[in-house]
């Protein structure tokens, strides 16, 4: 049994899902005519269910919505093949050039990013699935998902300052696509009858978009030590959330989308030392990470909890006030050593005050205190 699994029924459920949309539909409209004609799958049982829901007016609407729903048994079965060879592709390609003058340089550039889910997506959110036999207004249909494509500039220059001082700034755009569990889970599109239960995957989802700037100045302090200030700030776009859908029979389900922001600011200070056979660094960094979300189900998971609405910026997960990182190297021809030491200060948390009343826990904030 395992032999006809692996060689036989394995690569002919490949096959088949390497084929066209168009053709699944074909093959699909050949089973519904089978299906529903000459076999007459459960046709009794449908036609029972459907006169005691009470959703047709006639006889003549009761057979339409029966076909439909045919229809859409076999178009949700061949749809399921496609799961195996579902291949996004993504192209990327960057062009750069370096212009040096006697004080200056100058690095300018472009980077281009397209990416195609080869998938499709529900026109209708609420019935993504057409479990609901409604009228045709209200069915989704599931035409495929655009190419997504950016283009990303990128410039940076150097200013020297006489013979013992660099002045740099750069500023650049940068593209990121979303995890592929946020575009792909649940790809049949079902929706679970229990509210906050179901999350769906969104082949419409825009990349994460990054803008970038800092601004810097180097500085010789003598001849074995130099310091390197930097400013930087960056403003996050496009962040990961789950937006909250319901559909026509008032069922809330989360649907990953695009809305969250956030934005990283900070100093950093590095010490390098060369003197002889003996290296160091030392690196300290100054950061605030802000953001209206620290995770892409927070704003479902509030929502699914009664709690409120997060409404102002707060501490990113990641937000980590001082870092501190230092090494010193010591090397000749025959024998070498390294020494290496590290300070993080805490990262946040939600502080949660124990009570005799959950209610006193609706309104609190996530990552509203620092770790020590």
């Amino acid at each position: 049994m395992k032999f006809i699994t692996h060689f036989i029924i394995t690569p002919l459920l490949i096959f088949i899902s390497w084929l066209p949309f168009r053709v699944l539909y074909l093959i699909s409209d050949l089973f519904y005519y089978l299906l529903y004609y000459v076999i007459k799958y459960r046709r009794k049982v449908v036609r029972k269910n459907l006169e005691l829901s009470k959703v047709a007016k006639s006889t003549k609407d009761l057979i339409r919505i029966e076909k439909k729903f045919y229809r859409h048994l076999t178009d949700v079965f061949f749809e399921m093949f496609k799961f195996y060879s579902i291949s996004p592709k993504e192209v990327a390609f960057y062009i750069q050039d370096k212009m040096e003058f006697d004080d200056m340089v100058i690095n300018v550039g472009l980077r281009y990013d397209q990416f195609d889910p080869e998938s499709v997506y529900p026109s209708d959110r609420r019935n993504p699935a057409n479990q609901l036999i409604l009228p045709d207004s209200m069915m989704s249909l599931y035409p495929e998902a655009p190419v997504i494509s950016q283009i990303s500039p990128r410039v940076g220059f150097a200013y020297q300052l006489g013979g013992q001082a660099v002045l740099h700034f750069s500023y650049g755009h940068f593209f990121q696509m979303p995890p592929m569990y946020a575009m792909y889970e649940n790809n049949s599109f079902l929706v679970d009858p229990n509210n906050f239960v179901t999350r769906m995957g969104n082949t419409l989802l825009e990349p994460e978009k990054t803008i970038t700037y800092e601004i810097g100045l180097w500085q010789e302090l003598n001849q074995v030590m130099a310091l390197d200030v930097a400013l930087f700030y960056r403003d996050i776009y496009n962040l990961l959330t789950t937006k909250t859908i319901s559909t026509y029979n008032q069922v809330k389900y989360g649907l990953y989308s695009n809305k969250d922001y956030g934005n990283v600011r900070g100093l950093e200070l590095k010490l390098d030392l060369a003197m002889g056979e003996l290296k160091g660094m030392v690196n300290y960094t100054l950061q605030y990470t802000r953001g209206n979300a620290d995770s892409p189900g927070q704003t479902f998971d509030r929502a699914g909890n009664n709690q409120d609405p997060v409404n102002r910026l707060i501490p990113m997960g990641w937000d980590q006030r001082h870092t501190l990182n230092g090494s010193l190297i010591y090397g000749t021809e025959n024998y070498g050593g390294s020494m290496t030491a590290y300070y993080n200060s805490g990262s946040p948390y939600t502080f949660s005050p124990q009570s005799e009343s959950v209610l006193s826990r609706i309104n609190l904030y996530p990552n509203n205190d620092y770790r020590p």
